[in-house]
């Protein structure tokens, strides 16, 4: 399907509208002209038919045509005045010498006159209008009067005007509108193509401006020009304010892939280094069994860092389905402890656990759920102070359940509580420990919330207790 710009469409409605009021316009002034020059004629018709039929007259019992005899006489209207009455008692017809053998039109009116347009015999326009009517009874003798009684003779009289001059000015004026329609809607279509082009001036730096960007510059931003339209000033800046974004998260996509390179590099240069050692020189069977193990515990490490990435990646983008049911919360916080009781025996710890002796079962994503509690009860297990009490708290208040995972931890900085959600972000305090967690964690933890529609809070109180809280709404 053909497509057509705005300025075609705008050029074609606008047109169409002036086309259609100046057509209109037009055909009034026509029509207005053709009314009055019509009325005009016909009053003149039932003037000149009032006069002559004072011209049909009964003299002495006999009718006496006074009209025709005029025209006779008067060479000048012989071949102009279109005049004929009809006896309608004798029937006999008496015409004017301009009619010859023709007729014209008998048009009845109930009242009045009746007025019609025709075809006089000459071929022009005519323009005809009758009546009945009945003689002017005259006497020249007394005696001849009182002796006799002259019976109602009706006639019907009809007069015609040749209107050929009329109707040719008509078709002047019809021939001039005309012309002066194309000329002025000429002189519209190009003015508003001039407008609708200096309009559109703005839009067409815009484009200028936006074909001149570097795409290959991440930082580079367009300027709204000052003189936009008011109707596509807030649509432009919606449309900057979009590719700031979009650059924004290209800017954090950049960095989160700077990110996996360099998570991804130390694992690798650690299992590079270890099987250079094992190769540099003989060694017996322990020994290369024991750089082989230490070799497969930094690829483990590097494979869960793998499927981390890939579950944040899917998750940040989308595209993980999410399979709503009702699982059994305490039984997927005992299994995560459960998986954590090495680590937990290593670092010392003590666990405290509280369920709502009411709890009831939550509508989740199991597989999501799990991973989302085992990301929060394993950190919070990796950074407790040693010796210390880990505490996994599940509340059921008013029909919402709360899940409140607190640790110690003194060398935690309240400040980085803004950044822990960031991804590939680790405090300094966990980074001169182990190298176990690479940050990732809560920020997956995050996006597993957003998708499943959970809220997550964290505290730090002066107590130096690090709490995270995961909120279930209400359904």
């Amino acid at each position: 399907m053909r497509s057509f710009s705005i300025r075609s469409r705008l050029t074609f409605w606008i047109g169409s509208v002036v086309t259609l009021i100046l057509a209109v316009g037009s055909y009034v002034i026509y029509q207005t002209a053709r009314s009055t020059l019509y009325q005009e004629i016909d009053q003149n018709l039932a003037s000149v038919l009032s006069l002559e039929a004072l011209e049909l007259e009964i003299i002495d019992g006999v009718i006496v045509h006074e009209w025709l005899v005029d025209i006779i006489n008067d060479d000048s209207r012989v071949d102009s005045t279109y005049i004929q009455v009809w006896d309608e008692t004798s029937g006999v017809t008496t015409r004017s010498p301009a009619i010859g053998e023709s007729d014209l039109p008998r048009s009845f009116a109930e009242e009045g006159m009746a007025v019609t347009s025709f075809s006089l015999p000459n071929g022009h326009h005519g323009r005809a209008i009758g009546k009945r009517i009945d003689p002017v009874i005259e006497w020249t003798d007394p005696l001849l009067e009182s002796s006799m009684q002259i019976a109602p003779a009706p006639h019907y009289m009809a007069i015609a005007f040749d209107v050929e001059a009329s109707e040719q000015a008509l078709r002047q004026l019809a021939g001039t509108l005309l012309l002066g329609l194309v000329f002025a809607l000429t002189i519209s279509i190009v003015t508003i193509r001039l407008i609708i082009a200096l309009s559109f001036r703005p839009l067409d730096r815009l484009e200028k401006t936006i074909n001149q960007i570097d795409v290959k510059n991440p930082k580079a931003v367009f300027e709204v020009p000052q003189d936009l339209p008011a109707e596509v000033t807030s649509l432009v800046t919606q449309y900057r304010e979009l590719f700031s974004r979009i650059n924004l998260t290209r800017d954090r996509e950049r960095e989160f892939s700077a990110n996996v390179a360099h998570e991804l590099r130390t694992p690798l240069a650690g299992i590079e280094a270890t099987l250079e050692q094992a190769l540099a020189i003989e060694r017996d069977t322990e020994e290369y069994k024991d750089r082989i193990a230490e070799t497969l515990q930094i690829a483990n490490k590097m494979g869960g860092l793998i499927n981390r990435l890939m579950w944040f990646s899917r998750l940040y983008n989308r595209s993980e389905s999410v399979d709503l049911n009702e699982v059994d919360l305490q039984s997927i916080i005992e299994i995560r402890l459960a998986i954590l009781n090495s680590e937990i025996a290593e670092r010392d710890l003590l666990i405290e656990t509280s369920f709502a002796p009411d709890l009831h079962p939550v509508k989740s994503d199991e597989t999501l759920l799990g991973i989302l509690m085992n990301n929060l009860i394993g950190n919070a297990v990796a950074h407790a102070d040693k010796g210390s009490v880990v505490s996994v708290e599940v509340r059921n208040q008013s029909g919402q359940v709360a899940v409140v995972i607190s640790n110690l931890c003194r060398s935690f900085d309240k400040a980085e509580l803004s950044r822990i959600f960031q991804p590939f972000y680790r405090s300094d305090s966990s980074r001169s420990g182990d190298s176990k967690h690479s940050g990732i964690g809560l920020a997956l933890s995050q996006e597993i919330a957003k998708l499943l529609g959970l809220e997550i809070k964290v505290s730090f109180s002066p107590e130096s207790v690090f709490s995270v809280k995961v909120i279930f709404s209400e359904k």
